[in-house]
């Protein structure tokens, strides 16, 4: 799969700048980027509940409604500035207010790849589980703190055999074909382990598709898979880390914890998922 399509979710977060710069130097060359903003109505301050008589209502209408304007304005103002820097093919998608995260996903379905930065508020509640989880397509979790990806060098693909973890890998292969050094890892004692002939199959696979690759086995400690993986990326160093998500349900995963909600709340490389 070529990444000649790509949706990119602004959110009015910290990320979100990061995350269009992202989106559109994955995009250059023969790719073209659709931004949308999703927003939730702003909340008016509990003080003015207080507020009598239509013309103090009607302020406070106001007040809310250049908030709004303005954040959505400076997510127009980001994903301009973004793709004019790389050149790329754009399209701005009408504001979304008050989207739910159901209908985002039903947005993804017809790209390559979401891109979208990791929320730090509650602004969009299930927005990323529904992307990852009900669009069908991947996605492309950016932190705030991570750097563009103009050069994805050096990928780790978390691996235990699942058939999330194969569609992930299938939805990566066009960071893999571009980068410098790809690593297949599996953690020791895990559910679903890995045998020789299974890492030698993969490894063959990947070739046949001009993927060198190495596979290592990491260990892990007290059972801690999301820390094993996020110490291993910050050794090797890796620009990105690919993963099948939610092998239990997305409910499960936010009540009992579970590596996938682990790596989305803490990991510092971005992150691309696929269900």
């Amino acid at each position: 799969m070529d990444l000649r399509d790509i949706l990119l979710v602004l959110q009015g977060e910290p990320s979100d700048q990061v995350a269009a710069a992202t989106a559109a130097q994955l995009a250059k060359g023969d790719g073209a980027v659709t931004g949308v903003c999703v927003y939730a109505t702003p909340v008016a301050p509990m003080a003015t509940s207080y507020a009598a008589g239509s013309a103090a209502i009607s302020q406070i209408y106001d007040d809310l409604q250049r908030e709004r304007e303005a954040m959505v304005a400076n997510a127009a103002r980001l994903f301009d500035t973004a793709v004019s820097q790389a050149q790329v093919t754009a399209v701005w998608a009408p504001p979304a207010r008050d989207e739910a995260a159901k209908a985002t996903a039903a947005r993804a379905r017809t790209f390559d790849l979401t891109v979208v930065g990791r929320p730090e508020g509650s602004a969009h509640p299930g927005l990323i589980e529904e992307l990852v989880f009900s669009s069908g397509s991947p996605c492309l979790i950016v932190p705030k703190t991570s750097d563009a990806a103009s050069s994805v060098s050096r990928v780790v693909v978390a691996w235990n055999g699942s058939r999330e973890a194969k569609h992930a890998l299938d939805a990566a292969k066009p960071f893999l074909r571009r980068a410098d050094h790809v690593e297949i890892v599996t953690t020791e004692g895990s559910e679903q382990s890995v045998t020789d002939a299974q890492a030698e199959a993969l490894l063959r696979h990947l070739a046949r598709h001009d993927i060198p690759a190495q596979f290592l086995r990491i260990g892990r400690h007290e059972d801690d898979v999301a820390g094993a993986l996020r110490r291993h990326c910050a050794m090797a160093d890796a620009d990105l880390l690919v993963m099948g998500a939610y092998s239990h349900s997305p409910r499960s995963e936010r009540l009992f914890g579970g590596v996938t909600q682990s790596l989305l709340d803490h990991a510092s490389v971005p992150i691309l998922m696929a269900h």
